[in-house]
């Protein structure tokens, strides 16, 4: 099964099309143009543009995830965790509740911040910050009040 997918059958193109289909319509969505909102104005709210990986938060470095930034805006009463941040490699699954998404866009969240990049010195997270406000920011929809 892949972590975004979520199909087991990797030789069925028809399931590729329907995830990206449920994708699609998790961020056009209200809840996912709310938390995309939020996820840009978290990621450029932050004291530094890193993002940190494997955890909500990073207690070695001080940085958080994607998921992280938007807790940190929102603020810990928002979106109540019944696990330790700090817990690595939390299945995107159980973060969708409290962040108020499908557990599809969680999946696409966790998999933008991730992308590969194991490493967590500074330059890595740098790099990951970018491409996940890079990834935010295409998923917006212009509201009728903001011009394109």
């Amino acid at each position: 099964m892949t972590r975004l997918h979520y199909y087991d059958d990797d030789s069925d193109p028809s399931q590729e099309g329907l995830a990206a289909g449920a994708l699609r319509s998790a961020i056009r969505g209200e809840r996912g143009q709310r938390f995309t909102r939020d996820l840009v104005q978290a990621l450029d709210a932050l004291p530094s543009p890193e993002l940190a990986a494997g955890a909500l938060e990073d207690e070695k470095t001080g940085c958080c995830c994607a998921l992280g930034a938007v807790r940190r805006l929102r603020g810990a009463d928002a979106v109540p965790l019944w696990f330790d941040p700090m817990e690595e490699d939390m299945a995107p699954d159980v973060l969708a509740k409290p962040f108020n998404i499908s557990k599809t866009l969680a999946w696409a969240v966790v998999q933008a911040n991730e992308g590969g990049m194991t490493g967590n010195d500074e330059s890595t997270r740098r790099l990951r910050w970018k491409q996940v406000r890079d990834w935010a920011a295409r998923q917006l929809i212009p509201t009728t009040t903001e011009t394109p």
